[in-house]
């Protein structure tokens, strides 16, 4: 019975673990009959794009490169989706992300499509279109991979204690006002105090520290005596003063005490921030996913509707 109670104690562990982690995105090298410098821009914004929004890890591209060589294939050989697929297992991805681009006169028709690797179906397909030629080739890429991958414009990305909006560093007051009236500012804000608090304990923790050890140091430099004759005869004494020795291995004490605190309440102000960006997040998706609920007048009299806003 224990046996079998610490088997599933395990396995619901690894779930947990499993479903903490970012999933793994494979980027592949778009396909199409255009330039390869125009297939490498695309490329680039791409994974830009999924790196900044902090929801997914990409894969190296020299990873990807690797095991597509080990498997003689190139990105465009991959027109099946089940290579495509087993592809994605091999680099060790949870999704791989694939864009066509097509020449439409002077533009660009772009396609892109995120697949589940486990499940093997299309998670999200976008097309879009520059009018532009290349000159606004890279804003439209970039508005295409948001639309796939499920990142909002509005989202914010954590990346220490600082934070993002559409790749823009945003200051404390433009957060607030952004998070204002939700749990989230209540997390902001603490984690803010708390690394404040963790940095003034951090670098007293270290001054005190070094204080200390200069004590020590000086205590340990005073250890000997002269000759206790007048004659100059006699003997050293070895003696390490004793006040100096207790002050400087109390100083070095609380220095690592304090220091270890700061630590501490730095890595619990990191927590609470990125808390409040994901409590953020989950905000912007439920109104992206809102209910509506709508009267109107039709030829059989009064009517309702109800609209899902997914």
């Amino acid at each position: 019975m224990k046996k079998i109670i610490t088997t599933i104690s395990i396995a619901m562990l690894s779930t947990i673990v499993a479903m903490a982690e970012p999933q793994r995105v494979a980027v592949f090298d778009p396909t199409g009959n255009v330039e390869n410098h125009i297939k490498g821009i695309v490329r680039e914004e791409i994974t830009s794009v999924i790196v900044n929004s902090g929801n997914f890890i990409v894969l190296e591209r020299e990873q990807i490169d690797q095991v597509l060589r080990e498997n003689h294939f190139q990105t465009s050989g991959l027109v099946d989706d089940a290579q495509i697929i087993e592809m994605g297992r091999l680099m060790g991805a949870n999704l791989v992300f694939l864009t066509n681009i097509a020449p439409h006169n002077e533009n660009f028709h772009i396609s892109g499509r995120m697949i589940n690797v486990q499940t093997g179906r299309i998670e999200r397909q976008r097309t879009a279109q520059t009018s532009r030629g290349t000159r606004d080739l890279v804003e439209v890429v970039e508005r295409l991979t948001e639309d796939v991958v499920g990142i909002s414009r509005n989202m914010l990305v954590r990346q220490g204690r600082n934070i993002f909006m559409g790749g823009i560093r945003l200051n404390q007051d433009e957060v607030r006002q952004l998070m204002v009236g939700t749990d989230a500012l209540r997390l902001y804000n603490r984690g803010l105090q708390k690394n404040r608090n963790g940095n003034i304990a951090l670098y007293s923790g270290l001054g005190a520290g070094i204080s200390g050890v200069i004590v020590l140091k000086v205590a340990e430099e005073r250890r000997f005596h002269p000759p206790t004759t007048q004659g100059g005869s006699g003997y050293y004494t070895y003696h390490i003063p004793r006040i100096p020795t207790v002050v400087g291995g109390v100083m070095i004490g609380a220095g690592i005490v304090s220091t270890v605190t700061g630590l501490i309440m730095n890595s619990s102000g990191r927590r609470d921030l990125k808390d409040a960006v994901n409590i953020h997040s989950r905000s912007l998706n439920r109104a992206d996913s809102s209910i509506e609920l709508n009267f109107g007048i039709t030829p059989n009299g009064m009517g309702m509707g109800l609209v899902l806003n997914f």
